[in-house]
């Protein structure tokens, strides 16, 4: 005779004795009612504090900008969970794509007030892991934007929707925010100007992206008054090794300086070259 009895707990112990026992949940997957479930429930707390994304970024108290943060950043945790399952659409859900998305670019928003410090005084946001790994897809990326501007049509009636569209793409993406302005002056001054013929968008923006990433080099030293020479050099290094060479910047100066503004010099110009090069990456 067969016995047909819960094996569940037996179950349970042999997961908690060959890994962690608190970790159930990630080797036994709860099925996909209950994430959306999860999902919602999380989107009340969110609701209950703001109604929109405006209302989001119009928030005053840091306390109430760390409610949100949290919130938020519990719901791509559940959205990540949720895309696991093939049955997912957002009918399921009750928020929209795009406000969701709207919510996300007010999320990285916020992050962005940290990582510039425009943040007055001590932030108690410095402290949260806004974990922004959580919102890289490989998906969209640069190649993805220059395949949309291929068929961006400034003679088209729908061009400024079509081209607000791309921007607000790029907006809801992390790993795409530092290239807006980019994308934008090459909308602006290069696109409409390609024979297909010739060449393609992706060849144009390469081009574009060289000599503009050159300025951009040549404004560095004229501004912070460095050896050209010499700073080409720590560029090349940083590019080519990911490392940044302090005394090689220290070389750079074209003045001497005292220690503390030697030290204040040195970190400003590695942030503008740790700034520079995660724009012109892709």
């Amino acid at each position: 005779m067969v016995c047909f009895r819960n094996l569940k707990n037996n179950v349970d112990d042999a997961i908690a004795l060959f890994s962690d026992a608190n970790a159930l949940e990630d080797v036994i997957l709860p099925p996909y009612e209950t994430f959306v479930e999860w999902f919602n429930e999380d989107l009340k707390r969110l609701y209950a504090l703001v109604k929109s994304a405006a209302d989001a970024l119009n928030l005053k108290s840091e306390k109430d900008k760390e409610s949100f943060v949290l919130i938020f950043r519990d719901l791509i945790r559940n959205k990540n969970k949720l895309d696991i399952f093939t049955e997912f659409t957002w009918d399921d859900v009750e928020i929209a794509e795009q406000e969701f998305n709207d919510f996300k670019s007010a999320y990285l928003d916020i992050h962005e007030e940290i990582k510039t410090g425009t943040v007055e005084g001590e932030s108690i946001l410095s402290d949260i892991d806004f974990e922004l790994e959580l919102l890289r897809t490989d998906q969209i990326n640069v190649d993805y934007i220059l395949n949309l501007l291929a068929d961006l049509d400034k003679n088209s009636a729908s061009y400024e929707h079509d081209k607000n569209r791309i921007i607000s793409i790029m907006k809801e993406h992390e790993n795409l925010r530092s290239k807006i302005d980019l994308i934008e002056k090459f909308i602006n001054e290069q696109l409409g100007n390609i024979d297909s013929k010739v060449t393609t968008v992706s060849e144009q923006f390469e081009d574009f992206m060289r000599d503009v990433r050159r300025k951009a080099m040549c404004e560095i030293v004229d501004e912070e008054e460095l050896k050209e020479a010499v700073a080409r050099r720590v560029f090349e290094k940083y590019e080519f090794s990911g490392k940044i060479d302090e005394n090689l910047i220290k070389e750079s100066f074209i003045h001497k300086l005292k220690f503390k503004e030697r030290k204040n010099k040195v970190n400003t110009i590695k942030f503008k070259i740790q700034e520079l090069f995660d724009k012109f990456d892709y």
